[in-house]
């Protein structure tokens, strides 16, 4: 495709660089904010504005009626009235028709222009300009939203038509080169560039921990694309009074379900923490009084979807803020595990899957339709993984199907470990990156491995395996933190039962009763209740005893002695304490007020109490 470089300079406008934007061609703003819609929607000339979500549509509606007394038709589910799109096209006081659609309510409008009298006053393919704003979507959600691909049969009839974005990505499809599409770069003269911290983590709630510690704020913006994911990080932080999240009207009825109330499909007055899912990425105008601390989430274990691409949706997010921001960063895991494919494998894996799929499609059409053998490679078809690379109906490739499965085995593939996702940034030159690793003890990884065990049994192996692994002994260095009591402490939480019985039987004991319960119970019957699993023993011990520093053992005898008689507590005061402590010294001599004393130390606290 040809490419053509028209500079553009600082607080400069495409607008003011051309009356109206170029047609048959690939325009790339390369910045977001630029102005691209806006010149189309103040050119004299009559336009259809496809735009892939909603709140753009209702942000620039409102926008052009506000500054500019611009009148623009925005026409979006539920708001798709037939008669209401017929009366604004045949109104006269209103000189040039700006009409805003999304790809799904694109056929009201081809509805409306079917009205006879619409039909005397316009030809749509003539006498509209058609632009498809924020056109990578076009490859990038149309794995997941068919839909958005439904007016590109008409787009090509148009006579003037153009697509648009800052990050845009190429299709292949044949058709664009066909018709003499150029690529159009709007190529900055200043320096665009921003600084973005990107945070590598294995537990991607402590990343967002240490960073909110580091980052003092009144306002930030999560741009994460889960709902479940956000709602998540927002009741482990304890933030639901300060946060809001924007979002889909299905994920805010669902939030509300929940018991969230503060969830809203459209823009408002921001909290201290406000989140935004995809609807919210690309296109939107968000106008700020303050520069807020932007962050962008990426949750592999738990919310795989929520992975950005830096070179087209890390750049939208943290574009969308009109009045600038105080500071960028990515919060992501990284698993090693996560399946992806090459460029090459990717286009071998789906050349060879057309191949079957068109010898197959063959054979059915010269069949007799009806007939055994036509039913027959109808559901062979049907069962071929290629079936969701074709236009419907057809054995014609869906180029767009295509590109998006080879963008997002690309995109997926940098996140395999740190240097693959910090080499993806250093590539994008909208961003100028710097890099920090938060390392914990207990990681995403092992969370995963709770909340996938299944089974009594199962998941009583699990527990026992990961207070094994997570007993707070011994120094783990500088630049780990130590979030082994949590772990414990949700541990607790979840799996009472098999929490206590760790504590009470032992591992060699479990292990005997193949980690069965009611058989442990059974073979090892003591008719007083494990008080030590009771809560305020756990916390009055806590509270009376310090760690790692030297403890008087005659004051250590007296205080467990009166632990024991107040819970009824068995066994040596060694015995006690190890259920609640990590190691315990020997008996050691120190001079305490000028006197030699017996002391001990204790180890690490096995629990740790709410704040």
């Amino acid at each position: 495709m040809k490419q053509r470089i028209i500079y553009i300079g600082k607080n400069q406008y495409i607008g003011d660089l051309m009356p109206y934007l170029p047609a048959n061609a690939f325009i790339n703003k390369f910045a977001p904010g630029c102005g691209g819609t806006m010149a189309e929607l103040l050119a004299k000339r009559n336009s259809i504005i496809i735009v892939p979500n909603v709140p753009v549509i209702e942000g620039k509606v409102s926008k052009m009626l506000k500054d500019y007394n611009l009148e623009v038709l925005g026409i979006y589910y539920p708001n798709n009235k037939i008669k209401q799109i017929i009366d604004y096209l045949l109104r006269d006081d209103v000189e040039f028709k700006n009409i805003m659609v999304t790809p799904e309510s694109y056929k009201y409008l081809v509805a409306a222009f079917d009205d006879k009298q619409v039909k005397l006053k316009y030809d749509r393919h003539k006498d509209f300009f058609l632009l498809f704003d924020e056109s990578e979507k076009l490859v990038q959600d149309v794995a997941y939203r068919g839909t958005i691909t439904e007016p590109l049969d008409e787009f090509f009839l148009y006579e003037k038509r153009s697509m648009i974005s800052a990050t845009p990505i190429l299709p292949s499809d044949h058709r664009f080169n066909q018709y003499g599409f150029e690529h159009i770069l709007f190529k900055p003269t200043y320096e665009y560039s921003i600084d973005i911290e990107l945070i590598t983590t294995n537990s991607l709630l402590y990343g967002i921990r240490e960073y909110l510690k580091s980052n003092p704020s009144n306002t930030y913006c999560f741009f994460m694309n889960s709902t479940q994911g956000i709602l998540s990080v927002i009741k482990e932080l304890g933030i639901e009074n300060e946060s809001q999240i924007f979002c889909s009207d299905d994920a805010v009825r669902k939030l509300k379900r929940k018991n969230f109330t503060q969830a809203y499909s459209e823009l408002r007055s921001l909290k201290k923490y406000s989140f935004f899912t995809s609807r919210f990425y690309s296109a939107v105008d968000i106008d700020l009084d303050v520069k807020p601390n932007v962050v962008l989430l990426t949750d592999l274990y738990f919310a795989e979807h929520s992975i950005f691409d830096p070179a087209t949706e890390s750049v939208q997010a943290i574009g969308r803020f009109r009045n600038g921001i105080n500071k960028a960063t990515h919060i992501t895991n990284t698993n090693p595990k996560i399946e992806f494919q090459t460029r090459e494998m990717a286009s071998r894996f789906l050349d060879g899957n057309f191949e079957a799929y068109e010898r197959i499609y063959t054979l059915r059409e010269s069949s007799d339709k009806g007939e055994a053998n036509w039913k027959a490679y109808d559901i062979a078809l049907n069962y071929l993984p290629f079936k969701s690379y074709v236009v419907k109906d057809t054995c014609k490739k869906d180029h767009f199907k295509i590109d998006n499965k080879l963008d997002e085995e690309m995109v997926r593939s940098y996140y395999r470990n740190d240097n693959a996702i910090i080499r993806a940034y250093k590539s994008v030159s909208h961003f100028k990156l710097s890099h920090k690793t938060v390392k914990c003890v207990s990681g995403d990884l092992e969370k995963l491995k709770r909340s996938n065990v299944k089974g009594k049994q199962q998941i009583f192996k699990m527990v026992v395996a990961q207070l094994e692994q997570f007993q707070p002994n011994g120094n783990l260095g500088m630049f780990v933190i130590d979030n082994r009591m949590e772990v414990i402490n949700e541990l607790r939480r979840d799996y009472p039962e098999e929490h206590g019985a760790f504590y009470k039987y032992g591992t060699d004991k479990i292990k005997k009763a193949n980690y069965s319960l009611k058989k442990l119970k059974r073979e090892h019957k003591d008719s007083s209740p494990n008080i030590k699993e009771q809560l305020p023993l756990i916390t009055e011990t806590m509270k009376t005893f310090s760690t790692g520093i030297d403890l008087v053992c005659s004051s250590v005898n007296k205080k467990t002695n009166d632990l024991k008689r107040k819970y009824d507590l068995k066994g040596t005061v060694k015995e006690i304490l190890s259920h609640f402590f990590g190691e315990i010294s020997d008996r050691y001599q120190r001079t305490i007020n000028g006197k030699r004393t017996w002391c001990i130390k204790l180890g690490s606290p096995k629990f740790i109490l709410d704040s």
